[in-house]
């Protein structure tokens, strides 16, 4: 279970799968590393932005810049650039790789 602050500030426990679970945790140990600051704070997604963590309205306000082309072309390069790393999800990809500026820098792959 993960909690989720969602509208009105009201929190939820949400059931995550064990790939989802594991997800997460690679992220977090990443972000501990990069950002250790970050990692402190209570937000799984944090940026530099006036709430402290990205939204999902700034996330996809940013992806819908996009075209399909673009986000697949960005998919396929970062398999191709990381041939080691072909576990991370698509989603995770897509997140990685259009959420600049409002990603933690130091996050980036």
């Amino acid at each position: 279970m993960i909690a989720v602050r969602g509208k009105g500030a009201k929190e939820r426990l949400v059931p995550i799968s064990e790939p989802a679970r594991a997800a997460i945790l690679r992220y977090r140990a990443a972000l501990e590393e990069r950002m250790p600051a970050a990692a402190k704070g209570r937000w799984l997604f944090p940026a530099d932005s006036r709430s402290g963590h990205l939204a999902r309205q700034a996330f996809a306000r940013e992806l819908k810049t996009k075209t399909v082309e673009q986000v697949v072309e960005q998919v396929d390069s970062y398999y191709k650039e990381n041939p080691g790393k072909l576990d991370t999800s698509v989603l995770e990809v897509i997140l990685i790789r259009f959420a600049k500026g409002i990603y933690p820098p130091g996050l980036t792959r």
